[in-house]
């Protein structure tokens, strides 16, 4: 496995629920708007590579999605 420092210009494409990119949108960060639905409740978006380490960095045992992190570290 590499190692390394991850390029800030890394983009991943992540699946997260209807619900939260709307919560996102209107409370957290105002670059989502190019998500792309896939069907009525989820959708992708890109994030920086760095800030989904950084997020992952934050899940808890319980967490099953990435949208727990989100929706956690953006209150």
């Amino acid at each position: 496995m590499a190692t390394g420092k991850i390029p800030e210009t890394l983009l991943v494409a992540v699946l997260i629920q209807r619900s939260t990119l709307l919560f996102l949108q209107e409370h957290a960060r105002n670059d989502l708007q190019d998500a792309v639905f896939i069907n009525k409740d989820e959708a992708v978006v890109l994030l920086q590579a760095t800030t989904l380490q950084k997020l992952l960095s934050c899940a808890r045992p319980g967490d099953e999605r990435i949208d727990h992190v989100l929706r956690r570290v953006a209150l």
